[in-house]
């Protein structure tokens, strides 16, 4: 049985690996195009608003719970 590594997310840097379906890992995308609907949109775009969540968390615990400013 293949041994589990623990991997630990940095959510500040990500690290994209692209590999193609054949298994081959590319240093670099450039000159290729990724199509529209295509799951790595929607993979940046959960990532983008876990980390405005993450912002917006740690702006409402700065301010005591008070995030709405008159």
């Amino acid at each position: 049985m293949a041994k589990r590594v623990k991997s630990t997310v940095d959510y500040d840097h990500p690290v994209v690996v692209h590999r193609l379906m054949d298994g081959t890992v590319l240093d670099s995308i450039e000159g290729y195009v990724i199509p529209a609907g295509h799951p790595a949109y929607e993979i940046l775009l959960e990532m983008c608003l876990a980390r405005m969540d993450r912002e917006a968390a740690e702006r409402e615990k700065e301010q005591g719970g008070d995030t709405h400013a008159v």
